[in-house]
C-alpha cells in the first residue's frame, strides 16, 4: 500500500495533464460531420493512450531515479565497504594448510601448525576454504591443542563430498588434504554472512 500511495499521486497529475491536452479535441467532437467526428474520436483515445503511457514512462524514470538507484547505489556501497574490511582482517589473520588427518573416535580429525603459542585454546574454530575458490567447504574446531600444533574435529561440513573422502581414508592414509586452506574464524565473517542475506532479501 505504501508503494502504491507514491505511485499513485505523480501518475494521476501525470494522467490529467495528459487529459487536460486532450479536452479541447473531446469538446470539438460536437462540431462537423459524423466522418470528422469519428476521427476526432479517435485522435482522442490516442491522445489519451500517448498521455497515459507517457505518464508512466515518466513515473517509472522519476521513481528509478529517486528511489531505485540511490537504493542500489547504498546498497553497493555498504558491500564495498564490508569486502574492504574483511579483505583487511583475512590480511592480518593469514591461512595454514592442514599438516594431516587422523580419527577422532568416529570423525575425521585435521591437523594443523598451530597452538598454544599463537594465542588459541581449545574450541577456537577455523573455516576451511577451497585454496581455488575461496568457497566455504566447512568449519572445524580445536579438540585437542599443544604447543605449536592442533587437532580439529568438523564442526559443520559444507562440502559434504570432501569430508566423506576424508573419512573413507583417515585410518591408513594420514597424509593431509590437497587443495585446501585454513582460516581463522572471527566475528567480521558474520558479519560479512548477514550483509550477504540483507542484499538478497526482496525489500517493498
Amino acid at each position: 500500500m505504501k508503494t502504491i500511495r507514491k505511485w499513485a499521486l505523480p501518475y494521476s497529475v501525470l494522467l490529467g495533464l495528459g487529459l487536460a491536452i486532450s479536452v479541447p479535441l473531446l469538446l470539438a467532437i460536437g462540431t462537423g460531420d459524423s466522418s470528422s467526428r469519428r476521427d476526432i474520436a479517435l485522435s482522442v483515445f490516442a491522445s489519451v493512450g500517448i498521455a497515459a503511457g507517457a505518464s508512466l514512462i515518466l513515473l517509472v524514470i522519476y521513481h528509478s531515479v529517486t528511489v531505485w538507484i540511490p537504493r542500489l547505489l547504498r546498497r553497493f556501497a555498504v558491500w564495498v565497504t564490508f569486502r574492504t574490511i574483511h579483505k583487511f582482517l583475512a590480511e592480518l589473520d593469514p591461512t595454514v594448510k592442514p599438516i594431516g588427518i587422523t580419527p577422532i573416535d568416529d570423525d575425521v580429525g585435521v591437523g594443523l601448525p598451530l597452538g598454544l603459542r599463537d594465542g588459541l585454546v581449545t574450541g577456537d574454530r577455523f573455516v576451511v576454504l577451497n585454496a581455488a575458490s575461496q568457497e566455504k567447504w566447512g568449519v572445524i574446531q580445536i579438540y585437542e591443542i599443544h604447543e605449536d600444533s592442533c587437532i580439529c574435529s568438523v564442526f559443520d561440513r559444507i562440502n559434504l563430498e570432501f569430508w566423506d573422502s576424508l573419512e573413507a581414508r583417515m585410518r591408513h592414509d594420514a597424509s593431509p588434504p590437497q587443495g585446501v586452506t585454513v582460516r581463522r574464524e572471527i566475528p567480521h565473517e558474520h558479519l560479512l554472512d548477514w550483509l550477504t542475506r540483507l542484499l538478497k532479501t526482496p525489500r517493498g
